[in-house]
């Protein structure tokens, strides 16, 4: 780039990524250089195509490569910055369904991340991925308490006896919610009490 910065830094660099398409040191280069211009569309775009080669590419190492947890941050980043939320759950489903299959210290944290994401969807694929995420953190590590309770939160609904070993691990909603003064929170305007509208009370009274 020369030291340059900004749009003149592309205009030097971006023929380069041509000449060297999987050079990933250059795309992050180029991709941080859109974002600091504030143009992030075609930063992305350029991701998207790098990890469409990578998962046809045919090197033994190329899924670990396209599934490395700086690169799906990046993905991450950047589908947050544009609002593309159903993408995000999609790549870092993906992301967890890799790791999975090789249990890997570098990935705990995209795994945990890739959970808790997962659990917001109320696709029950989703659910489900989540909850096999979890059970493979707890696996590896049995004092991790928030991948307990992700486990926990995964299967609560659909698998009630998958969660009973583990509800001992976690504080009791009565000891967390012991100081809490409802009251004081409603007057404040935290938290409102939901109730039926005069219509729907009416008709109820009247049945």
């Amino acid at each position: 780039a020369h030291m340059r910065t900004g749009k003149e830094a592309l205009h030097e660099i971006l023929p380069m990524l041509e000449k060297r398409p999987n050079d990933i040191g250059l795309l992050l280069t180029i991709i941080q250089l859109y974002v600091q211009t504030q143009n992030p569309g075609p930063a992305l775009a350029l991701l998207d195509a790098f990890l469409r080669r990578l998962e046809t590419a045919t090197t033994p190492d190329h899924e670990d490569v396209r599934f490395a947890p700086g690169l799906v941050a990046v993905a991450v980043a950047l589908y947050r910055q544009q609002g593309h939320h159903n993408s995000i759950r999609a790549e870092l489903a993906r992301a967890s369904k890799h790791w999975r299959s090789k249990p890997n210290d570098a990935a705990a944290s995209l795994l945990q991340e890739a959970g808790f994401e997962l659990l917001q969807s109320s696709k029950p694929e989703d659910l489900a991925s989540a909850g096999a995420t979890f059970e493979n953190l707890v696996a590896q590590s049995q004092g991790d308490t928030a991948a307990v309770a992700g486990l926990v939160a995964s299967f609560a609904t659909t698998d009630h006896a998958k969660t009973e070993p583990y509800l001992k691990k976690l504080a009791p909603v009565e000891r967390l919610t012991a100081g809490v003064d409802v009251e004081s929170l409603i007057e404040a305007g935290v938290i409102s009490v939901a109730t039926a509208p005069p219509a729907a009370r009416k008709r109820a009274a009247d049945a």
